[in-house]
């Protein structure tokens, strides 16, 4: 019995597995551009704590002849608050990151959308005063035995020029968290 070559379609016929498989493929059209994904793993994250999730400060209630005699701050209504942290695993620190719709273009107190006018609401960091702009403000803390707490206060701002008018007071804060 004579060996005679097989032609290509008796191989495809007793390989068709194989054929499928070194069929050439369409080649791939030029690209106008390359898009590069870059991440990291990270060692852990933190849970927020469960009375933070979604965290509900309750302003105090003011008179409005006291916000109308402040200009900027009125002081009498501070309220401290924190945000924390807690079951921190493999994270030495987190970056926090607040923002929120602002009172106004360019300026740093967060919006009021309830019914009162001439009210914002003015974010600062316990203990410096540093202003939480509405455009974000950025925090850095350590990590120590798996916890983080960031403090921070409120306070009632009067915008004068605005016309002062009593009534309910919402505001929004977010916060983003990040950790190294």
């Amino acid at each position: 019995m004579s060996r005679t070559r097989a032609s290509a379609a008796q191989r495809c016929r007793s390989a068709t597995a194989l054929c499928v498989i070194l069929l050439p493929w369409p080649r791939p059209a030029l690209a106008d551009g390359v898009v590069d994904l870059a991440g990291s793993v990270r060692p852990g994250t933190c849970e927020v704590h469960s009375e933070d999730q979604a965290k509900r400060v309750d302003l105090p209630r003011v008179q409005l002849h006291v916000i109308g005699a402040a200009t900027g701050v009125v002081a009498a209504t501070a309220l401290d608050w924190e945000f924390r942290l807690v079951n921190c695993r493999g994270v030495r620190r987190v970056a926090l990151v607040f923002a929120g719709p602002p009172h106004a273009a360019g300026q740093p107190q967060y919006a009021n959308h309830g019914t009162a006018t001439g009210v914002s609401l003015h974010l600062v960091e316990q203990g410096s005063e540093a202003v939480m702009p509405a455009a974000g403000h950025h925090a850095s803390l350590a990590v120590a035995s798996g916890a983080a707490t960031y403090q921070g206060r409120s306070y009632f701002y009067r915008h004068n020029g605005s016309p002062l008018q009593h009534g309910s007071f919402k505001s929004a804060a977010t916060v983003v968290v990040t950790y190294d």
